[in-house]
């Protein structure tokens, strides 16, 4: 059970990584409307669409690269943010389904079949937990991509 709980730990900081935007080189403060905005790591839908100089939404025409794309790539970028949304609510959702795992287990009262189930419980939302995570670090990656 500590073994697991390590490994979730891990998994959760490597995914908080995942998250964190670099530093940009030339600059050596940021502005106070930050693209990287978040509340709880959700990002906002529109991360990676601010001008930072301005503090105001980019349009299509903002960004770079040919006319027919344009408008395909800030489609994506927003898609890619919504997707990333849902997915650390999923990470959200399965560490409470580990915790209901650890209640049903507290309270099975050495029951063998009340055991069986809370353990499959919390695998199940490790199992989930690890796949979520996967996935939002690849959402992350390729948004991150998109917009260069």
């Amino acid at each position: 059970m500590i073994l697991s709980s390590l490994i979730v730990l891990s998994l959760a900081f490597a995914g908080a990584a995942a998250f964190a935007e670099p530093a940009s080189a030339g600059s050596a403060t940021t502005p106070s409307c930050s693209a990287t905005t978040r509340f709880l790591t959700f990002p906002a839908w529109y991360n990676r669409l601010l001008d930072t100089k301005t503090c105001t939404l980019m349009s299509p025409s903002d960004l770079g690269g040919s006319e027919a794309t344009k408008f395909t790539r800030y489609i994506l970028i927003i898609a890619l943010n919504v997707i990333e949304i849902m997915l650390q609510l999923v990470v959200y959702l399965t560490v409470a389904f580990i915790i209901y795992g650890g209640i049903l287990y507290i309270s099975s009262a050495g029951s063998p079949d009340g055991i069986a189930q809370a353990q499959k419980t919390i695998l199940n939302a490790i199992i989930g937990l690890v796949l979520a995570l996967f996935a939002v670090t690849v959402v992350a990656f390729v948004a991150g991509r998109i917009i260069q």
